[in-house]
């Protein structure tokens, strides 16, 4: 399981497919498309909140925040902006993300 900025779709340089469709793994839910499904089926819309919440400022929160919000969601892997800091071991990167195991 994934998580990256829940707005990426929105971030320059990104097409219109999602990182579901084009890397073939899960991931919390994403703002733009999930939001969308949530509009039709409200039953889902805690669990796309928890997933908006836990991703929310994720490139500019410390390690242990991130452990703890993400963590219990499942997730073993983490998106982060290329400036983000951390200790996650960053395993492939690119002039505008890295991709981070979590601990």
């Amino acid at each position: 399981m994934f998580a990256l900025d829940a707005q990426y779709i929105t971030k320059p340089g990104e097409d219109a497919q999602s990182f579901r469709a084009i890397a073939e793994r899960s991931a919390l839910p994403d703002f733009s498309k999930d939001g969308g499904v949530v509009t039709n089926k409200p039953e889902l819309a805690a669990e796309w909140l928890q997933g908006q919440v836990a991703q929310s400022r994720l490139s500019e929160e410390p390690d242990a925040v991130r452990v703890g919000a993400l963590k219990p969601l499942g997730v073993t892997w983490v998106v982060l902006e290329r400036s983000a800091v951390t200790g996650f071991a960053c395993l492939y990167g690119n002039d505008a993300v890295k991709v981070c195991r979590l601990p």
